[in-house]
Formats: C-alpha cells, structure tokens, sequence
C-alpha cells in the first residue's frame, strides 16, 4: 500500500519528531540470543513528513529521538499498520532504557505467532504420518531451541 506513514503515526501521536534523528523497521522476528536492538529482527524505512512509502500492512516499530543533543531522549512506539492503512499503536515506551527492546518482546510475540491455519494442521498431519512424530518433533525443538522466531518459520 502507498502511504505516508510518519502522518499517520503524527494522527496517533502528535509529538512524533525526527528533528534529532530516528529511525522506523518493518519487525519480521525475534532473535533472543541477545536483548538489546538486535533482537527485534526486520529490515528499516525511511519515513519523513515528505515521503511516501510502498510498504505492507504488519508489525513496525519506531524511534524517534527527543531532547537536546547532549541529553537524547528516545521514544519507541510498536505499531501495527494495517491493511486499510490505518496504524494502531500497541505499546510505546518514553525514554527507553537498556531494556527497552526485552520489554517489547512479549508483545511482538503476540503479533508474529497467529493461530495455525485449518490448512498447516493437515501439512502437518501428512508429515507426521510420513516420518512419524518423532522426527517432526525433533525438527520442531531445533526450531524453538535456537529461540528465533520468524514469520517465515510460522
């Protein structure tokens, strides 16, 4: 969809600003082998009062950074675009400390991980049958072991 996305998270929040700097990603997963940024796995965007952005509907989240330049403060906001271009933000934490990414983990967790579809049940199913529970567990566990959560594995 085409859509200005900083006007839309101004609408929500009016103190939006990227007179300091910033910065807004598309989250696709969770690596939780670490806690900081890094965790919250996906691609950026640029988003500005004057750009337009050819993006998805899904799970974003933005910085922005206020207060003087000596004494930053930054703001994130986790939001949903969604697909009829409106944005609903699902948490946001002024002033973000070293945790702050952790604290948004939950909440990420909520939105990546749907329901399993009628349809993935019976691939599962198949495959079961195919190669016994066992194997497919153990595929399974590997997953979930290596603590990665991503849309594509979902």
């Amino acid at each position: 969809m085409i859509i200005n996305i900083y006007s839309e998270l101004k609408k929500q929040d009016e103190n939006i600003t990227r007179y300091n700097g910033g910065w807004t990603k598309k989250v696709t997963g969770l690596n939780k082998e670490v806690t900081n940024g890094y965790s919250i796995l996906g691609d950026f965007i640029k988003i500005a009062e004057d750009i337009v952005n050819n993006v998805e509907s899904g799970l974003y989240l933005d910085c922005d950074i206020r207060g003087s330049r000596k004494h930053p403060e930054k703001n994130y906001r986790l939001f949903r675009l969604n697909p009829d271009g409106t944005i609903t933000i699902l948490q946001t934490i002024e002033d973000g400390g070293r945790d702050w990414a952790y604290q948004l983990w939950e909440n990420i967790e909520k939105e990546l991980i749907k329901p399993v579809s009628s349809e993935l049940r019976e691939k599962l199913l198949e495959l079961i049958s195919t190669y016994g529970s066992g194997k497919v567990e153990m595929e399974i566990r590997d997953i979930v072991d290596k603590k990665i959560i991503k849309e594509n594995d979902l």
